[in-house]
């Protein structure tokens, strides 16, 4: 159902919001509950599961993998200024906009 839905560019259902990036990963936010996140590899098997602190920036989100196991926490400044950290509090990744780079700064993938 969603890769029919992001193969027509869809963005918004009645009950969730669609992001999409450039590597074919996908995330799925349902209105019934904003503080979830979900991470879809390009295949459409589930990855990742964010819990969100706050829906109002800053926030944290908690990101966990398919076995309940905290994996990496997301901080975002603002909608346009996120970073990702590995547990150890490495930076992982950094959106500016809808471009995420690696800790070289190198472009990894962007929102479609």
């Amino acid at each position: 159902d969603n890769k029919v839905l992001i193969k027509n560019g869809v963005k918004e259902t009645g009950d969730r919001f669609i992001d999409y990036f450039s590597n074919g990963n996908y995330s799925i936010v349902y209105k019934k509950n904003l503080y979830l996140e979900f991470h879809y590899t390009k295949e459409g098997k589930l990855e990742t599961i964010g819990k969100r602190t706050s829906l109002t920036c800053p926030l944290k989100t908690y990101q966990y993998d398919t076995n309940q196991k905290l994996v990496s926490i997301t901080l975002y400044k603002t909608l346009n200024d996120i970073y990702i950290f590995s547990l150890d509090g490495t930076l992982v990744a950094h959106w500016i906009g809808n471009k995420c780079y690696d800790k070289n700064n190198r472009l990894i993938k962007y929102r479609l």
